[in-house]
């Protein structure tokens, strides 16, 4: 058991190389499938998985493989966009080229290439509008409005409890 589990600094077993590489190249298989395609069994695959040395590992490999996967796939992409515009262009230059073609191909890249208006965002209107009223009034009315609003302000506030009114109920 000691051989399959090396410790931080020591060579790594081969049989962890194996594994990380069938897992890698299967990822779509379950832990239990590749503990059986590799012959072994499932306690004992779980046991080397859950390793600290070998998910250090294999953190390390699945890195470098998502680099080197990535950095391929855009490669390719690159080059796939790269023919398609070359084949447009070659389209856009014969005389008999239908118009549609060469607006929608012009949209198509300066919009992928940053250009071109952006999308329209509807302006959010906010009506914050206040309406005062002005009414004529003389001296008298206004003292008499104001005389009222001292003595309403100045009325104790009737608790229902001790109204009269409710107390015979």
């Amino acid at each position: 058991m000691s051989a399959l589990i090396p410790i931080m600094g020591e060579k790594v077993d081969y049989r962890y190389e194996a594994i990380i590489d069938f897992m890698l190249a299967n990822p779509h298989m379950k832990r239990y499938q590749i503990a059986e395609a590799l012959k072994y069994t499932a306690a004992w695959f779980s046991t080397i998985t859950s390793n600290d040395a070998f998910k250090v590992l294999y953190a390390k490999r699945r890195e470098a493989y998502n680099v080197e996967f990535h950095e391929s796939t855009v490669h390719k992409l690159y080059e796939v966009a790269q023919e398609a515009a070359d084949v447009v262009l070659e389209k856009l230059k014969e005389p008999e080229c239908p118009a549609d073609l060469a607006v929608d191909s012009m949209t198509a890249s300066l919009k992928s290439l940053g250009f071109g208006a952006p999308k329209s965002v509807q302006p959010t209107t906010q009506n914050n509008t206040q309406v005062n009223v002005y009414t004529e009034s003389d001296r008298q009315t206004l003292a008499a409005a104001r005389e009222r609003m001292k003595q309403v302000s100045k009325m104790p506030i009737i608790d229902e409890q001790t109204t009269p009114a409710l107390e015979g109920k």
